[in-house]
Protein backbone atom coordinates (compact mmCIF):
# COMPACT_ATOMS: atom_id res chain seq x y z
CA UNK A 1 0.00 0.00 0.00
CA UNK A 2 1.01 3.55 -0.70
CA UNK A 3 1.99 5.07 2.12
CA UNK A 4 0.98 8.43 0.11
CA UNK A 5 -2.39 7.31 -0.20
CA UNK A 6 -3.11 6.04 3.85
CA UNK A 7 -2.65 10.20 4.59
CA UNK A 8 -5.34 11.65 3.64
CA UNK A 9 -7.51 8.51 5.55
CA UNK A 10 -5.39 9.21 9.12
CA UNK A 11 -6.17 13.14 8.34
CA UNK A 12 -9.90 12.37 7.86
CA UNK A 13 -9.87 9.91 11.06
CA UNK A 14 -7.93 12.09 12.94
CA UNK A 15 -10.26 14.81 12.31
CA UNK A 16 -13.62 12.56 13.23
CA UNK A 17 -11.64 11.39 16.39
CA UNK A 18 -11.33 14.94 17.58
CA UNK A 19 -15.32 16.06 16.44
CA UNK A 20 -16.41 12.89 18.54
CA UNK A 21 -14.26 14.17 21.02
CA UNK A 22 -15.67 17.60 21.50
CA UNK A 23 -19.17 16.19 21.30
CA UNK A 24 -18.73 13.89 23.88
CA UNK A 25 -17.58 16.84 26.38
CA UNK A 26 -19.89 19.50 24.94
CA UNK A 27 -22.74 16.87 25.99
CA UNK A 28 -21.06 15.71 29.20
CA UNK A 29 -21.02 20.01 30.55
CA UNK A 30 -24.77 19.98 29.29
CA UNK A 31 -25.79 17.63 31.73
CA UNK A 32 -23.42 18.65 34.54
CA UNK A 33 -25.51 19.85 37.27
CA UNK A 34 -26.21 23.66 37.83
CA UNK A 35 -25.22 25.00 41.61
CA UNK A 36 -26.59 28.42 42.84
CA UNK A 37 -24.46 30.06 45.39
CA UNK A 38 -25.22 33.21 47.38
CA UNK A 39 -23.06 35.37 48.17
CA UNK A 40 -22.39 37.97 51.74
CA UNK A 41 -24.43 41.20 50.27
CA UNK A 42 -27.07 38.95 49.11
CA UNK A 43 -27.78 37.77 52.43
CA UNK A 44 -27.50 41.37 54.44
CA UNK A 45 -30.03 42.46 51.68
CA UNK A 46 -32.18 39.35 52.27
CA UNK A 47 -32.06 40.20 56.45
CA UNK A 48 -32.52 43.93 56.08
CA UNK A 49 -35.81 43.21 53.76
CA UNK A 50 -36.83 40.89 56.39
CA UNK A 51 -35.94 43.50 59.36
CA UNK A 52 -37.51 45.91 58.27
CA UNK A 53 -41.50 44.08 57.36
CA UNK A 54 -41.00 42.24 60.89
CA UNK A 55 -40.84 45.41 62.35
CA UNK A 56 -42.53 48.00 60.43
CA UNK A 57 -39.71 49.97 59.68
CA UNK A 58 -40.55 52.93 57.45
CA UNK A 59 -37.47 54.36 55.86
CA UNK A 60 -34.04 52.59 54.61
CA UNK A 61 -32.11 49.67 56.34
CA UNK A 62 -28.32 49.26 56.24
CA UNK A 63 -26.71 46.79 57.69
CA UNK A 64 -23.10 46.33 58.36
CA UNK A 65 -21.15 42.89 59.14
CA UNK A 66 -19.02 43.50 62.25
CA UNK A 67 -17.64 39.46 62.27
CA UNK A 68 -17.64 36.91 59.20
CA UNK A 69 -19.63 33.85 58.79
CA UNK A 70 -19.51 31.23 56.86
CA UNK A 71 -21.51 30.71 53.33
CA UNK A 72 -23.51 27.82 52.53
CA UNK A 73 -22.04 25.04 50.46
CA UNK A 74 -23.52 26.32 46.44
CA UNK A 75 -26.82 23.85 46.02
CA UNK A 76 -28.70 22.31 43.14
CA UNK A 77 -31.55 24.95 44.06
CA UNK A 78 -31.92 28.95 44.49
CA UNK A 79 -30.41 29.45 47.98
CA UNK A 80 -32.98 30.94 50.21
CA UNK A 81 -32.20 33.24 53.21
CA UNK A 82 -34.64 33.25 56.46
CA UNK A 83 -34.41 35.32 59.52
CA UNK A 84 -35.47 32.55 62.12
CA UNK A 85 -35.30 34.80 65.32
CA UNK A 86 -35.67 37.94 65.69
CA UNK A 87 -33.92 40.32 68.35
CA UNK A 88 -36.56 41.32 71.21
CA UNK A 89 -34.99 44.66 71.66
CA UNK A 90 -33.69 46.52 68.87
CA UNK A 91 -30.27 48.84 68.89
CA UNK A 92 -27.57 49.77 66.90
CA UNK A 93 -25.85 46.03 67.17
CA UNK A 94 -28.03 43.43 66.51
CA UNK A 95 -27.31 39.63 66.54
CA UNK A 96 -30.06 38.05 64.59
CA UNK A 97 -30.04 34.24 63.79
CA UNK A 98 -30.21 33.24 59.81
CA UNK A 99 -31.42 29.77 58.55
CA UNK A 100 -30.00 29.21 54.27
CA UNK A 101 -32.26 26.12 52.93
CA UNK A 102 -32.47 25.09 49.12
CA UNK A 103 -35.93 23.09 47.55
CA UNK A 104 -37.09 23.25 51.55
CA UNK A 105 -33.63 21.37 52.30
CA UNK A 106 -32.03 23.15 55.14
CA UNK A 107 -28.42 23.68 54.57
CA UNK A 108 -27.06 25.58 57.22
CA UNK A 109 -27.74 28.15 60.16
CA UNK A 110 -25.74 30.97 61.11
CA UNK A 111 -25.81 33.90 63.81
CA UNK A 112 -25.41 37.42 62.20
CA UNK A 113 -23.76 40.18 64.18
CA UNK A 114 -24.18 43.42 62.70
CA UNK A 115 -23.99 47.36 62.55
CA UNK A 116 -27.79 48.40 61.76
CA UNK A 117 -28.83 51.64 60.51
CA UNK A 118 -32.34 52.93 59.69
CA UNK A 119 -31.95 55.83 57.57
CA UNK A 120 -35.29 58.07 56.85
CA UNK A 121 -35.79 61.90 57.13
CA UNK A 122 -36.69 63.56 59.92
CA UNK A 123 -37.86 67.49 60.95
CA UNK A 124 -35.20 69.78 61.42
CA UNK A 125 -35.73 73.63 62.65
CA UNK A 126 -34.67 76.08 61.03
CA UNK A 127 -35.47 78.65 63.32
CA UNK A 128 -35.73 78.82 67.24
CA UNK A 129 -39.28 77.13 68.29
CA UNK A 130 -41.30 78.52 71.37
CA UNK A 131 -43.24 76.52 73.71
CA UNK A 132 -46.87 76.36 72.82
CA UNK A 133 -46.19 77.71 69.18
CA UNK A 134 -47.88 75.48 66.35
CA UNK A 135 -45.50 73.69 64.29
CA UNK A 136 -44.72 75.50 60.87
CA UNK A 137 -43.96 73.57 57.88
CA UNK A 138 -42.52 76.57 56.12
CA UNK A 139 -39.69 77.23 59.84
CA UNK A 140 -38.45 73.77 59.25
CA UNK A 141 -36.07 71.34 56.85
CA UNK A 142 -35.88 67.87 55.79
CA UNK A 143 -32.71 66.14 57.08
CA UNK A 144 -31.86 62.28 56.47
CA UNK A 145 -31.02 60.82 59.84
CA UNK A 146 -30.06 57.58 61.74
CA UNK A 147 -33.23 56.51 63.21
CA UNK A 148 -32.19 53.78 65.11
CA UNK A 149 -29.40 55.98 66.52
CA UNK A 150 -31.61 59.44 67.00
CA UNK A 151 -34.60 56.57 68.27
CA UNK A 152 -37.11 59.45 69.18
CA UNK A 153 -36.40 61.79 66.03
CA UNK A 154 -39.81 63.19 64.35
CA UNK A 155 -40.60 61.82 61.10
CA UNK A 156 -40.88 64.34 57.82
CA UNK A 157 -44.01 61.93 57.45
CA UNK A 158 -45.71 63.05 60.68
CA UNK A 159 -48.73 65.34 60.15
CA UNK A 160 -47.35 69.09 62.08
CA UNK A 161 -50.74 70.91 61.90
CA UNK A 162 -51.92 68.60 64.77
CA UNK A 163 -48.67 69.27 66.85
CA UNK A 164 -47.04 71.92 68.75
CA UNK A 165 -44.07 72.66 70.49
CA UNK A 166 -43.67 70.82 74.28
CA UNK A 167 -40.89 73.05 75.11
CA UNK A 168 -38.47 76.03 73.50
CA UNK A 169 -35.91 74.86 70.99
CA UNK A 170 -33.22 75.89 69.36
CA UNK A 171 -31.97 76.40 65.49
CA UNK A 172 -30.76 73.24 63.68
CA UNK A 173 -32.03 70.91 66.27
CA UNK A 174 -33.31 67.59 65.02
CA UNK A 175 -36.74 67.30 66.50
CA UNK A 176 -37.46 64.50 68.96
CA UNK A 177 -40.98 63.56 69.87
CA UNK A 178 -40.48 65.04 73.31
CA UNK A 179 -40.06 68.30 72.18
CA UNK A 180 -43.63 68.41 70.56
CA UNK A 181 -47.10 67.48 71.97
CA UNK A 182 -50.43 67.73 70.38
CA UNK A 183 -51.68 71.24 69.55
CA UNK A 184 -54.47 72.35 71.92
CA UNK A 185 -57.75 73.42 70.09
CA UNK A 186 -59.67 73.72 73.11
CA UNK A 187 -58.33 75.14 76.59
CA UNK A 188 -60.03 74.86 79.82
CA UNK A 189 -61.30 77.82 81.61
CA UNK A 190 -62.10 78.90 77.43
CA UNK A 191 -65.37 79.46 76.16
CA UNK A 192 -66.32 77.02 73.80
CA UNK A 193 -68.88 76.78 70.86
CA UNK A 194 -70.72 73.26 71.34
CA UNK A 195 -72.84 71.42 68.65
CA UNK A 196 -75.67 68.97 69.41
CA UNK A 197 -77.07 66.81 67.02
CA UNK A 198 -80.02 64.04 67.43
CA UNK A 199 -80.54 62.96 64.09
CA UNK A 200 -81.40 65.82 61.93
CA UNK A 201 -81.83 68.23 64.32
CA UNK A 202 -78.64 70.38 65.30
CA UNK A 203 -78.06 72.84 67.85
CA UNK A 204 -74.74 74.79 68.79
CA UNK A 205 -74.62 76.88 72.38
CA UNK A 206 -71.68 78.57 74.53
CA UNK A 207 -69.96 76.27 77.06
CA UNK A 208 -67.27 76.73 79.69
CA UNK A 209 -64.64 73.91 78.65
CA UNK A 210 -63.15 72.08 81.62
CA UNK A 211 -60.50 70.46 80.17
CA UNK A 212 -57.90 70.87 77.24
CA UNK A 213 -58.17 68.68 74.33
CA UNK A 214 -56.05 68.61 71.20
CA UNK A 215 -57.93 67.16 67.70
CA UNK A 216 -60.23 64.41 67.95
CA UNK A 217 -60.10 64.48 71.86
CA UNK A 218 -63.26 64.16 74.07
CA UNK A 219 -63.70 66.75 76.56
CA UNK A 220 -66.05 67.57 79.24
CA UNK A 221 -68.10 71.77 78.88
CA UNK A 222 -70.19 73.04 81.11
CA UNK A 223 -73.56 74.37 79.66
CA UNK A 224 -73.75 77.47 80.86
CA UNK A 225 -77.75 78.12 82.00
CA UNK A 226 -78.25 74.57 82.99
CA UNK A 227 -74.79 74.33 84.88
CA UNK A 228 -74.54 70.68 83.10
CA UNK A 229 -71.40 69.02 82.63
CA UNK A 230 -71.45 67.03 79.02
CA UNK A 231 -68.44 65.02 77.17
CA UNK A 232 -67.78 66.33 73.31
CA UNK A 233 -65.46 65.38 70.93
CA UNK A 234 -62.65 68.30 70.16
CA UNK A 235 -63.57 69.08 66.40
CA UNK A 236 -62.02 72.45 65.50
CA UNK A 237 -60.25 75.22 67.55
CA UNK A 238 -62.69 76.13 70.45
CA UNK A 239 -65.40 73.70 68.63
CA UNK A 240 -66.63 70.78 70.21
CA UNK A 241 -68.99 68.16 68.78
CA UNK A 242 -72.00 66.44 71.08
CA UNK A 243 -73.83 63.55 70.18
CA UNK A 244 -77.13 62.38 71.79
Amino acid sequence: MNPRSLSPFFISLALFLGLLTVSVRGVAQDNAPVLHSITQEQVLADVADQLKAHYDWDGDVQLQLLRPFTLPTPAAAPIEVLVSDFPNTVSSTLLIRVRFSAAGTSLSEVSLSVKAQLWRDAWVTRQPGNRGDPLDRAALDVRRVDALRDRDSLPASSELEELSYARSVPADRVLMWRDVAKRLLVRKGEIVEVSASDGQLTITMKALAMQSGGAGDLVVVRNLESKKDISGQVVAENRVRVRF
